[in-house]
């Protein structure tokens, strides 16, 4: 993971809060985070971080948490930066997104291709998002 990212994604929360806009991050999961698997559409879930949506919200060097409640459940959320794709205001969709990459797509990616086929397949994703109202 790059050493910056939870830097650069607290700077873009706090940034929102400052315009009074709503920060949503976007989230690939992986086993590294602890997101109940119900609320995954697609692989990916939005979240909702301002401090009206959840409780106790943390920003760790490694993991974001937070408590929220889903269908009337209060639920225990823990983001690792890892699984994080982006971080965006709802209101004006500014912020900031990263590209995701697994230690077990690079380890498939190099038996089943050469780096020229794993550069062309990195440039070619595109961040998939859906505008929530």
């Amino acid at each position: 993971m790059d050493s910056k990212k939870p830097y650069l994604v607290k700077a873009i929360y706090d940034w929102c809060i400052d315009k009074n806009e709503t920060p949503f991050v976007l989230v690939s999961p992986s086993l590294s985070s602890s997101i109940p698997s119900e609320i995954i559409d697609n692989g990916k879930v939005t979240f909702n971080i301002s401090l009206n949506a959840v409780h106790n919200l943390i920003f760790e060097d490694s993991f974001i948490a937070f408590n929220a409640r889903f269908g009337g459940k209060e639920e225990s959320i823990v983001i690792s930066y890892v699984d994080v794709e982006g971080i965006f205001s709802k209101e004006s969709n500014d912020g900031m997104f990263f590209e995701i990459f697994r230690q077990q797509d690079l380890t498939d990616s190099e038996n089943n291709s050469t780096n020229e086929d794993v550069v062309k397949t990195q440039t070619n994703n595109k961040t998939h998002l859906k505008l929530i109202k």
